[in-house]
C-alpha cells in the first residue's frame, strides 16, 4: 500500500464511531435475538459496522451483523455485499477496502476543508471502486461527489453524478444510498427553483427511510418539506413538517438537530407575526447550541432573534442582539464582527426613532463580499457596509446564506444545513442536507 493509500485508510478508521465499535464487538457476543434488537434501535450504525468488520477481515462479525440486520429490517442487501466479498480472492477484497476507507476518508476531509478536497479524494476512490467492478460501492461514491457538487452550487453536475448514483443503487437494492441520492436531488430541485420536482422526491426519499428505520433521514425530509411549504405560502402545512421533524428528533435525542426545527418554527411564527412564540423557539435553540459548544448555529438563532426584533420595531434590542452577535464572533476568532446587517429608517417620531421597512441583504446595492475565504472555510459570506444614505449600520447580524453543523456526527449521516433566504425580511430557514453513507 502506498503512503497515500495508508493515511487516506487510517484517517477512515480514526473516524469510527463508538456506536460502530460497540456493535462490532456486540456481533461475536450476543445471540442472533439480542442482536437484532440492538440494530433496531441503531440501524444507521450497522453499515459502518460491517464495513469495518470487513476491513479488519472479521468475517464472522460481518455475517453476523449483515444476517441481523436483514431480520429487524427485511433488507438483505448488506447479507448479499458480505457474501459477494468473500466470493472475491484477496486482492479484489483489498481492493474494495482500500475504496471504502478512502470513501470515508473524503468524508472527513469534507468537513476539514471543503468539497473540492473532498471530491479529489472520492474520484480515487471512484476509480478503484471502477476498477474492481462494486456497483454498490460506485453508486456510494457518486452520491458522495453528487453532494460535493451541489455544496459548490453545481447543479448540473450534481444532478448527473446523483441521478446516476441512484440508478444504481436501485439496481443492486440499496435502498439508504437510493433514498440518499433522491434526497439530495430534491436538494437541487429546490435550489433550481422547482419546489413541485422537490417536494415529490423528498417524499420518495422519506419512504424509503421509513422501510430502513432511518428516523434521521426520515426528520431531515420532514424538515425539508415543510421549507417547500412555507415557500409555496402553506404555512399550516409548513407546521405540520416541522413539527413532524422536531417530535422525531427529540424523540431520538437528537436535541441540537431539533433545534435547527425549532430555527424554522420560529421563523414561520415570525412571518405571520406571532413573535412571543418565535422569541421563545429561537431562544429554546440557542440554549440548546450554547450548551453544546455549537457557536456557529448559535449566529443562526441569534439572526433569527435579530429579525424578529427589526420586524416589531425594536431596533434597540436588534442593536443589542447584534453586539451578543459580535462578542461571539470575537470568542470564536473569526470575522463574524465584520458583517454587518443595515436598516432603512424612516423617522416617524425624530432621530431616535425609526420604523424598519427591511433588511438589506448581500448582493444589493450597500454591500460587496471582502473575504471569500471566509466562504470556503467557515461557511459564511463576510460582507462590509458601503456607506449609503438613509441607512443605519447594526454590527454584526450574521448573513443568512451560510451552511453550518457538525458533518461528522455519524459517517453515514452527515449534517450540513442550508441557510436560504426566503425573501426580504423573514427569517433564515434552515435546510438539513443528509450527504451520502
Amino acid at each position: 500500500m502506498t503512503p497515500l493509500g495508508l493515511a487516506l485508510v487510517l484517517a477512515s478508521l480514526a473516524t469510527q464511531s463508538p456506536a460502530t465499535d460497540s456493535l462490532r464487538l456486540l456481533a461475536g457476543r450476543l445471540p442472533e435475538s439480542a442482536l437484532i434488537v440492538e440494530i433496531r434501535a441503531r440501524p444507521l450504525a450497522v453499515r459502518e459496522a460491517v464495513t469495518d468488520a470487513l476491513a479488519r477481515d472479521d468475517l464472522a462479525a460481518a455475517r453476523g451483523l449483515a444476517a441481523a440486520y436483514a431480520a429487524a429490517w427485511r433488507d438483505s442487501f448488506l447479507v448479499r455485499e458480505v457474501a459477494r466479498f468473500e466470493t472475491w480472492p484477496g486482492e479484489r477484497r483489498a481492493a474494495k477496502v482500500w475504496a471504502d476507507s478512502t470513501r470515508r476518508a473524503g468524508v472527513a476531509a469534507y468537513s476539514r476543508a471543503g468539497p473540492a478536497a473532498a471530491i479529489a479524494i472520492w474520484r480515487r476512490a471512484l476509480r478503484r471502486a471502477r476498477t474492481i467492478g462494486d456497483t454498490s460501492g460506485i453508486a456510494a461514491v457518486l452520491g458522495n461527489i453528487g453532494a460535493g457538487f451541489l455544496r459548490e452550487g453545481r447543479l448540473d453536475s450534481a444532478g448527473a453524478y446523483l441521478e446516476r448514483s441512484r440508478i444504481l443503487a436501485a439496481a443492486v437494492g440499496d435502498i439508504r444510498v437510493e433514498a440518499n441520492a433522491l434526497g439530495t436531488l430534491a436538494g437541487a430541485s429546490a435550489d433550481r427553483g422547482d419546489p413541485a420536482g422537490a417536494r415529490e422526491r423528498y417524499a420518495r426519499a422519506l419512504a424509503l427511510r421509513q422501510r430502513i428505520g432511518d428516523t434521521r433521514g426520515v426528520a431531515a425530509d420532514h424538515n425539508n418539506l415543510g421549507l417547500l411549504a412555507q415557500t409555496v405560502g402553506d404555512p399550516d402545512e409548513a407546521r405540520r413538517q416541522f413539527e413532524a421533524a422536531l417530535e422525531l428528533n427529540r424523540r431520538d435525542g437528537r436535541d441540537e438537530v431539533a433545534a435547527t426545527n425549532l430555527v424554522n418554527l420560529a421563523g414561520l411564527a415570525t412571518a405571520i407575526g406571532d413573535f412571543a412564540r418565535a422569541e421563545g423557539l429561537y431562544r429554546d435553540a440557542l440554549a440548546t447550541w450554547r450548551a453544546r459548544e455549537q457557536w456557529a448555529d448559535a449566529a443562526d438563532a441569534l439572526h433569527g432573534l435579530g429579525q424578529l426584533e427589526l420586524r416589531r420595531g425594536e431596533t434597540d434590542r436588534a442593536r443589542e442582539v447584534g453586539v451578543e452577535q459580535q462578542k461571539l464572533g470575537n470568542a470564536l476568532g473569526t470575522d463574524v464582527g465584520r458583517v454587518v446587517a443595515a436598516i432603512r429608517l424612516e423617522s416617524r417620531a425624530g432621530p431616535e426613532q425609526g420604523d424598519p421597512v427591511g433588511v438589506i441583504e448581500p448582493g444589493t446595492p450597500g454591500f460587496r463580499v471582502v473575504d471569500e475565504e471566509l466562504v470556503n472555510q467557515q461557511g459564511r459570506r463576510g460582507c462590509a457596509f458601503e456607506e449609503t444614505p438613509g441607512l443605519q449600520v447594526l454590527p454584526s447580524l450574521p448573513v443568512p446564506h451560510r451552511r453550518v453543523g457538525d458533518p461528522l456526527e455519524e459517517m453515514n449521516a452527515l449534517d450540513h444545513r442550508m441557510a436560504h433566504v426566503m425573501g426580504p425580511r423573514r427569517a433564515p430557514a434552515v435546510r438539513v442536507d443528509l450527504p451520502h453513507g
